[in-house]
């Protein structure tokens, strides 16, 4: 009897699971049936995801470019380890795209059936003629056929950057009267034909442009302007840059709009391509404009050239 009895609890322990799920061979409506997990390599071959991102929401699109779903992805996930969120997906052809860092400056807009229609770009861009610039963001895709009979299937999400880093520094200008005007110091730089959409495909859209601008702020200790966390969408196209994506136009403006000096941003990369690559995924771009008694010049910062050019003597 005590054995018969032994025999009954294990039966009994080996049933609990199969009532708590309903992922069974008679039903298989519910299974996880797709993993991803994410990874960024920036400029190296490590993964250092959770270094730059902090954020994913991963879009679903079906075959006939119809968003199936919008799943926001836990910081569980966004880490330097491989870890798999799963999905239930029903049988069919399946696009995935991961939109890293969509804050207040971003927002997906669909302009066609298709990922190549679908685009990331500020929320105020056709209302406002001004922007504060865009997220830091990042974009990677994969597909997925999800077969009728239920399989689990992975694969990783590579994400690559969509934004590049901007800095401007401006050298010999009257200081604020008050410290107290350091906050606002009625000068701005103003970046015109910025641009302002990147579809999911992470190419940047030619032909859609934005006004960025930025009120400079006062460093007392470098008696210098300042931009700080101006963040524009990229102007490469498969590792070079595209003219056609590279219209922009730097403005230093008074607090009245006035013009103080302008260059073209093309023109500055050219000259300084030795020290300024923007086609890489962690880009920045660092400029310098200097007044001085006999005119202006427009240059890339000592500071910046000693970082990458270090005296090894």
């Amino acid at each position: 009897m005590k054995t018969m009895k032994l025999i009954q609890n294990i039966m009994g322990l080996m049933l609990v699971p199969a009532l708590f799920t309903s992922c069974v061979k008679e039903d298989m409506d519910d299974c996880m049936n797709v993993a991803v997990c994410f990874q960024y390599n920036a400029d190296g071959q490590d993964n250092v995801l959770q270094n730059y991102i902090h954020d994913i929401d991963l879009y679903v699109f079906a075959q006939n470019g119809s968003m199936h779903s919008r799943i926001p992805i836990g910081k569980e996930y966004l880490t330097n380890e491989a870890k798999f969120k799963e999905l239930q997906l029903p049988a069919g052809k399946y696009s995935l795209v991961a939109v890293a860092n969509a804050y207040d400056r971003t927002e997906v807009k669909s302009a066609g059936g298709n990922l190549e229609h679908t685009f990331i770009q500020h929320p105020q861009w056709q209302s406002e003629t001004v922007l504060p610039g865009q997220d830091e963001n990042y974009l990677g895709r994969c597909e997925f056929q999800v077969p009728g009979y239920h399989t689990m299937q992975k694969d990783t999400i590579q994400l690559f950057s969509a934004h590049l880093d901007a800095y401007v520094e401006v050298h010999g200008l009257q200081p604020p009267l008050r410290s107290d005007e350091a906050a606002s110091t009625g000068y701005r730089i103003s970046i015109v034909n910025a641009n302002a959409q990147t579809n999911l495909l992470n190419q940047v859209q030619p032909g859609q442009w934005a006004t960025v601008a930025q009120e400079l702020h006062f460093d007392a200790e470098t008696q210098t302007y300042k931009t700080s966390g101006l963040t524009l969408f990229r102007m490469d196209n498969k590792g070079s840059i595209d003219e056609s994506l590279c219209r922009h136009e730097i403005r230093l403006e008074d607090g009245n709009g006035k013009l103080i000096t302008s260059f073209p941003l093309s023109e500055y990369l050219k000259e300084n391509a030795k020290y300024i690559d923007v086609t890489k995924q962690e880009a920045y771009l660092p400029i310098s404009i200097k007044f001085t008694p006999v005119g202006v010049t427009i240059e890339v910062p000592s500071w910046y050239i000693e970082d990458i050019t270090p005296d090894w003597t």
